[in-house]
């Protein structure tokens, strides 16, 4: 019943393959349980995964950079209006959900519920119209009471290790505790199941591209490369001192530093950087994932999804027809999006 190995399936290729470990750690977020009772079927289910979405409106809504917490809504929970990137960012929900097998996204009915909440503190009233975008994820909450809504679920995480799977699973948590959840689970498996004290040393590990990173570096950038201004800024904010990488591919092909479109900083090049160096293979993946023009405007998004397609599918090797039905793929997924939020 311990585990010695796990079976592992590529789902671009087919191709299978088994890894080898001593110790597997189970960092699955909503979807813990499930692997949880793979492992071991007589385990009781823990996490209960909370839905949150967020809407995209103009910047213009909110009027200006400063955000607002309305702290106090008639179901108890908080909702902020943040600028981002150009847009407002209005949200979130605080939803039981329970379809795993779905991905969670923004809904018409939950776009009203913000709006209805933000509307009151602003001039002039927000509409379902106005929406560029929006999206949804799921917190791994851990169920103490069953009985309990989402509002009294621990937010916290907790290491768990099962002695019947030798399964450790990492529970709970959230993205602004990453750091701290790495190193409990780590230094919990080198002290209690490798024999040996290894401690964890994020702390001490700096992110890819924050290596001497400035926030005026934009300037330099602009006079080695000749680029404009935003589309600089958005290098050094983005790639932060890995934007050389950028800029080296760049120099491969004129055609590289056409942007994707206008009034956006994304470039063209940066498609073929994201599939070589950050191991994009998908068009979600660099409009969703590597840049965030999905989550800022779906209209946008949808209309450079060909040219991301035919940039990924030069490095990838994909025919005509495949960047073709890659690029309908993920338009289609956009119109679902729209329909399910209701927006045009």
């Amino acid at each position: 019943g311990q585990h010695v190995a796990a079976l592992a399936k590529d789902l671009r290729t087919g191709e299978a393959f088994k890894i080898r470990a001593k110790v597997f750690i189970n960092c699955t977020g909503p979807f813990a349980d499930h692997i949880r009772l793979k492992a071991n079927p007589q385990l009781s289910e823990r996490i209960r995964p909370s839905k949150g979405v967020h809407a995209i409106l103009p910047y213009e809504v909110l009027g200006g950079d400063d955000a607002l917490l309305i702290p106090k809504t008639p179901d108890g929970r908080v909702v902020f209006a943040i600028p981002f990137q150009g847009r407002l960012m209005l949200g979130t929900t605080d939803n039981d959900y329970d379809q795993l097998s779905e991905e969670p996204i923004l809904e018409g009915k939950e776009v009203e519920v913000l709006l209805e909440t933000l509307n009151p503190y602003l001039d002039e009233a927000s509409s379902h119209a106005q929406v560029r975008a929006g999206f949804g994820g799921l917190r791994p909450l851990i169920a103490a009471d069953p009985s309990q809504g989402t509002k009294g679920l621990v937010r916290d995480h907790e290491v768990e290790h099962d002695g019947t799977s030798n399964l450790v699973s990492l529970l709970g948590g959230k993205w602004t505790t990453y750091r701290l959840m790495a190193k409990d689970t780590i230094d919990f498996v080198g002290e209690h199941l490798l024999g040996e004290e290894r401690p964890c040393i994020t702390d001490q590990q700096i992110l890819v591209g924050g290596e001497g990173y400035s926030d005026d570096q934009w300037q330099a950038l602009q006079s080695q490369s000749g680029l404009e201004e935003d589309i600089c800024r958005h290098l050094n904010q983005h790639y932060g001192s890995a934007a050389q990488g950028v800029l080296d591919v760049l120099s491969e092909s004129e055609s590289y530093r056409e942007r994707l479109l206008d009034g956006h900083p994304y470039m063209l090049g940066e498609v073929v950087y994201s599939t070589r160096y950050e191991m994009a293979c998908t068009v979600r993946d660099f409009l969703a994932r590597r840049t965030r023009l999905e989550i800022l405007d779906w209209d946008a998004a949808q209309q450079v999804a060909g040219k991301v397609a035919h940039a990924m599918g030069g490095e990838l090797g994909w025919d005509e027809a495949q960047q073709l039905r890659e690029a309908e793929q993920y338009i289609e997924l956009l119109y679902r999006f729209r329909e399910e939020a209701q927006v045009g």
